[in-house]
């Protein structure tokens, strides 16, 4: 059976050192039955052009790559090109509905349950930009960041049919109650919620509801904020990733 491994951030070329440094090592004896997974701000559709230079150097790169690439979104995506231009189909690898944006780089859908290698995971990307004032709307940043009503209730209505069987979470965002926790010990905003942040709270209060409906998961992961760091609320943990190379799935 193949193996599954789950890593932080990239954003297109800027954070994939990581990945790179874990070709040449551990990742280096792995196959195309083999996943890694992004959580969030992939960044390889990101560019208005699709002819991007950029975005087709780094379709290579990930081909090279040994493994398989799945990703969910995060909010550093180009939504637009992303829905647009790529079409889903259904995968029986993962038994899920991904995007294919290359032969070996897949997108995974918010809301959605895969099953990676007998791991049954539940998907959901998504966040908020707290420096659209500083960015572009439809050049560098995308209203559609923040998670829709219809793709939380699909995510819902997933696990009330099979949340109990879930092993792991991955999602872009942490929980609410998690971000609590991320605000003291990183001293962000001085403690407080960035006003653009605020558009994303009631997500973040989702994930605290799915929280509750995956009692049997082993662990969750999140990208977003730019740490390597586990974070517990009650008796669960919750793995922040970014810097650090893929962790393996158990």
């Amino acid at each position: 059976m193949g193996k599954v491994f789950v890593c932080g951030d990239v954003h297109g070329d800027l954070d994939i050192a990581k990945l790179n440094k874990f070709a040449r090592g551990d990742g280096a004896s792995l196959t195309k039955e083999d996943f890694v997974v992004v959580a969030g701000d992939m960044g390889i559709v990101w560019s208005t052009d699709q002819n991007s230079v950029r975005e087709l150097i780094l379709r290579d790169r990930y081909e090279e790559y040994p493994w398989t690439t799945l990703f969910i979104d995060g909010n550093h995506e180009n939504f637009h090109r992303l829905r647009s231009e790529f079409y889903p189909r259904y995968e029986s690898r993962v038994e899920g509905v991904v995007t294919p944006i290359t032969e070996h780089v897949w997108h995974l859908h918010r809301g959605c349950l895969y099953n990676l290698h007998g791991h049954k995971v539940f998907c959901f990307g998504g966040g908020v930009s707290i420096d659209a004032d500083r960015r572009t709307q439809g050049v560098s940043y995308w209203p559609e960041e923040i998670p829709s009503h219809m793709e939380m209730k699909r995510g819902m209505d997933a696990l009330r049919q099979q949340g109990e069987d879930v092993d792991y979470v991955i999602t872009h965002c942490p929980p609410q109650s998690v971000m609590t926790q991320v605000f003291a010990t990183l001293k962000l905003h001085g403690g407080s919620e960035h006003p653009r942040s605020l558009l994303e709270k009631p997500f973040r209060e989702y994930l605290d509801e799915v929280i509750r409906m995956t009692p049997s998961r082993k662990g969750w992961f999140f990208g977003h904020m730019h740490i390597d760091q586990d974070y517990q609320v009650d008796f669960d943990v919750f793995s922040g990733l970014y810097n650090q190379q893929p962790v393996q799935l158990l």
